[in-house]
Protein backbone atom coordinates (compact mmCIF):
# COMPACT_ATOMS: atom_id res chain seq x y z
CA UNK A 1 0.00 0.00 0.00
CA UNK A 2 0.99 3.46 -0.66
CA UNK A 3 0.11 6.54 1.52
CA UNK A 4 1.82 9.88 0.41
CA UNK A 5 1.28 13.70 0.05
CA UNK A 6 3.83 15.61 -1.76
CA UNK A 7 3.63 19.68 -0.96
CA UNK A 8 5.78 22.32 -2.75
CA UNK A 9 4.73 26.09 -1.55
CA UNK A 10 5.41 28.75 0.03
CA UNK A 11 5.20 28.57 3.86
CA UNK A 12 3.19 31.45 4.80
CA UNK A 13 2.65 30.40 9.03
CA UNK A 14 3.67 28.04 11.48
CA UNK A 15 2.52 27.34 15.23
CA UNK A 16 4.52 25.69 17.78
CA UNK A 17 2.80 23.99 21.02
CA UNK A 18 4.23 25.13 24.45
CA UNK A 19 5.88 22.23 25.14
CA UNK A 20 7.41 21.58 22.03
CA UNK A 21 6.05 18.85 20.98
CA UNK A 22 4.19 19.77 18.26
CA UNK A 23 4.59 22.32 15.18
CA UNK A 24 1.81 22.95 12.58
CA UNK A 25 3.12 24.79 9.47
CA UNK A 26 0.40 26.36 6.84
CA UNK A 27 1.58 26.19 3.20
CA UNK A 28 0.40 27.93 0.68
CA UNK A 29 0.82 25.86 -2.87
CA UNK A 30 -0.74 27.21 -6.50
CA UNK A 31 -1.95 24.80 -8.95
CA UNK A 32 -3.22 27.10 -11.91
CA UNK A 33 -5.55 29.97 -10.65
CA UNK A 34 -5.87 27.39 -7.80
CA UNK A 35 -4.32 28.30 -4.08
CA UNK A 36 -4.78 25.75 -1.74
CA UNK A 37 -3.81 26.13 1.91
CA UNK A 38 -2.48 22.43 3.57
CA UNK A 39 -1.49 22.03 7.26
CA UNK A 40 1.16 20.53 7.92
CA UNK A 41 1.84 18.36 11.64
CA UNK A 42 4.71 17.27 12.89
CA UNK A 43 5.49 15.79 16.19
CA UNK A 44 8.18 15.06 18.61
CA UNK A 45 10.17 17.34 20.33
CA UNK A 46 13.32 16.57 18.52
CA UNK A 47 11.50 16.97 15.11
CA UNK A 48 10.02 19.90 16.44
CA UNK A 49 13.16 21.85 17.75
CA UNK A 50 14.38 20.96 14.15
CA UNK A 51 11.48 22.21 12.17
CA UNK A 52 11.73 25.31 14.00
CA UNK A 53 15.26 25.75 13.47
CA UNK A 54 15.48 25.10 9.62
CA UNK A 55 11.73 27.79 9.82
CA UNK A 56 14.12 30.59 11.57
CA UNK A 57 16.64 29.44 9.16
CA UNK A 58 14.34 30.97 6.40
CA UNK A 59 13.81 34.13 8.27
CA UNK A 60 14.60 37.00 6.26
CA UNK A 61 13.18 35.38 3.07
CA UNK A 62 9.72 36.62 2.11
CA UNK A 63 7.46 33.47 2.27
CA UNK A 64 10.59 31.09 1.88
CA UNK A 65 9.52 28.04 -0.38
CA UNK A 66 9.74 24.54 0.83
CA UNK A 67 9.08 20.63 0.16
CA UNK A 68 6.99 18.49 2.62
CA UNK A 69 6.48 14.49 2.18
CA UNK A 70 4.33 13.34 4.64
CA UNK A 71 0.82 11.03 4.97
CA UNK A 72 -2.61 10.95 5.79
CA UNK A 73 -3.50 9.96 9.42
CA UNK A 74 -6.48 9.58 10.81
CA UNK A 75 -7.91 9.73 14.09
CA UNK A 76 -11.20 8.54 16.23
CA UNK A 77 -11.99 11.05 18.59
CA UNK A 78 -14.83 10.62 20.89
CA UNK A 79 -17.10 13.39 22.71
CA UNK A 80 -20.56 12.31 24.85
CA UNK A 81 -20.32 8.99 23.77
CA UNK A 82 -20.14 9.41 20.05
CA UNK A 83 -17.42 8.56 17.92
CA UNK A 84 -15.71 10.78 15.09
CA UNK A 85 -13.40 10.64 12.92
CA UNK A 86 -10.79 13.70 10.89
CA UNK A 87 -7.22 13.60 8.92
CA UNK A 88 -4.30 15.38 9.72
CA UNK A 89 -1.79 15.75 7.46
CA UNK A 90 1.66 14.37 8.97
CA UNK A 91 4.91 15.61 8.15
CA UNK A 92 7.62 13.14 7.90
CA UNK A 93 10.11 15.46 5.94
CA UNK A 94 10.57 19.18 5.01
CA UNK A 95 13.35 21.06 3.44
CA UNK A 96 13.96 24.16 1.44
CA UNK A 97 12.48 23.39 -2.28
CA UNK A 98 14.94 22.97 -5.00
CA UNK A 99 15.90 25.31 -7.90
CA UNK A 100 15.04 24.37 -11.21
CA UNK A 101 18.80 23.88 -11.82
CA UNK A 102 19.07 21.74 -8.99
CA UNK A 103 16.41 19.09 -10.80
CA UNK A 104 17.11 19.38 -14.45
CA UNK A 105 20.70 19.60 -14.57
CA UNK A 106 22.16 19.07 -11.11
CA UNK A 107 23.46 22.74 -10.79
CA UNK A 108 22.96 24.18 -7.02
CA UNK A 109 23.37 27.69 -7.33
CA UNK A 110 19.91 28.42 -9.10
CA UNK A 111 18.04 31.16 -8.11
CA UNK A 112 13.98 30.22 -9.29
CA UNK A 113 12.63 27.81 -7.17
CA UNK A 114 10.34 24.75 -8.88
CA UNK A 115 6.77 25.08 -9.43
CA UNK A 116 4.65 24.48 -6.18
CA UNK A 117 3.20 20.89 -6.45
CA UNK A 118 0.19 19.52 -4.17
CA UNK A 119 0.19 15.54 -4.80
CA UNK A 120 -1.57 12.71 -2.87
CA UNK A 121 -1.00 9.48 -4.16
CA UNK A 122 -2.98 6.70 -2.43
CA UNK A 123 -3.20 2.92 -2.63
CA UNK A 124 -4.83 0.02 -0.45
CA UNK A 125 -8.09 -1.89 0.28
CA UNK A 126 -11.11 0.01 -0.11
CA UNK A 127 -12.98 -0.28 2.99
CA UNK A 128 -16.34 1.96 2.38
CA UNK A 129 -17.74 4.38 0.18
CA UNK A 130 -20.81 6.67 -0.23
CA UNK A 131 -21.97 9.12 -1.95
CA UNK A 132 -22.53 12.97 -1.50
CA UNK A 133 -25.84 13.92 -0.49
CA UNK A 134 -27.40 16.24 -3.17
CA UNK A 135 -24.17 15.96 -5.44
CA UNK A 136 -24.44 14.24 -8.82
CA UNK A 137 -20.79 11.99 -9.60
CA UNK A 138 -19.66 12.45 -5.99
CA UNK A 139 -18.38 9.60 -4.05
CA UNK A 140 -16.28 9.49 -0.58
CA UNK A 141 -13.81 6.33 -0.57
CA UNK A 142 -12.32 5.28 2.65
CA UNK A 143 -8.80 3.17 1.58
CA UNK A 144 -7.10 1.09 4.02
CA UNK A 145 -3.38 2.02 3.95
CA UNK A 146 -0.39 0.43 5.95
CA UNK A 147 2.76 2.07 6.39
CA UNK A 148 3.58 0.95 10.15
CA UNK A 149 0.58 1.50 11.17
CA UNK A 150 -3.08 1.38 9.72
CA UNK A 151 -4.37 4.69 8.47
CA UNK A 152 -7.81 5.11 6.38
CA UNK A 153 -7.94 8.15 4.62
CA UNK A 154 -11.11 9.23 3.17
CA UNK A 155 -10.60 10.70 -0.37
CA UNK A 156 -13.69 12.88 -1.92
CA UNK A 157 -13.99 11.94 -5.91
CA UNK A 158 -15.55 14.15 -8.18
CA UNK A 159 -16.90 14.33 -11.91
CA UNK A 160 -15.57 11.18 -14.35
CA UNK A 161 -13.06 10.70 -11.26
CA UNK A 162 -16.65 10.08 -9.28
CA UNK A 163 -18.25 8.21 -11.36
CA UNK A 164 -15.24 5.26 -11.66
CA UNK A 165 -15.43 5.18 -7.77
CA UNK A 166 -18.62 4.40 -7.74
CA UNK A 167 -18.04 1.40 -9.52
CA UNK A 168 -15.65 0.19 -6.49
CA UNK A 169 -16.92 -2.13 -4.43
CA UNK A 170 -15.42 -3.04 -0.80
CA UNK A 171 -12.16 -5.24 -0.62
CA UNK A 172 -11.06 -3.82 -3.97
CA UNK A 173 -7.59 -2.77 -4.40
CA UNK A 174 -7.44 0.68 -5.60
CA UNK A 175 -4.84 3.31 -6.80
CA UNK A 176 -5.80 6.97 -6.07
CA UNK A 177 -3.59 9.86 -7.30
CA UNK A 178 -5.25 13.50 -6.32
CA UNK A 179 -4.79 16.48 -4.24
CA UNK A 180 -4.94 18.27 -1.23
CA UNK A 181 -8.18 20.59 -1.58
CA UNK A 182 -8.80 23.25 1.57
CA UNK A 183 -11.91 24.96 2.35
CA UNK A 184 -11.74 28.26 0.98
CA UNK A 185 -13.93 31.32 2.93
CA UNK A 186 -15.19 34.65 2.08
CA UNK A 187 -15.06 36.88 4.73
CA UNK A 188 -17.21 39.93 4.52
CA UNK A 189 -15.75 42.93 5.94
CA UNK A 190 -17.97 45.02 6.99
CA UNK A 191 -17.46 48.22 9.05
Amino acid sequence: TKNEVLLVGSLIAYYKSPDNSVIKITLATKTGEITNYPHVVFYGNKVVNAIENFILSQEGKTKPKVAVRGVLQTKKKVSDGKASFYQDLIGKEINEASTVLEQSAGQLKGIQKIADKNEVFITGEMVSSYPIPNQKSCYVLTVKTVDGIPNFPKIACFGKTGVIASDFAVGDNVCIVGFIQTQRKVINEEK
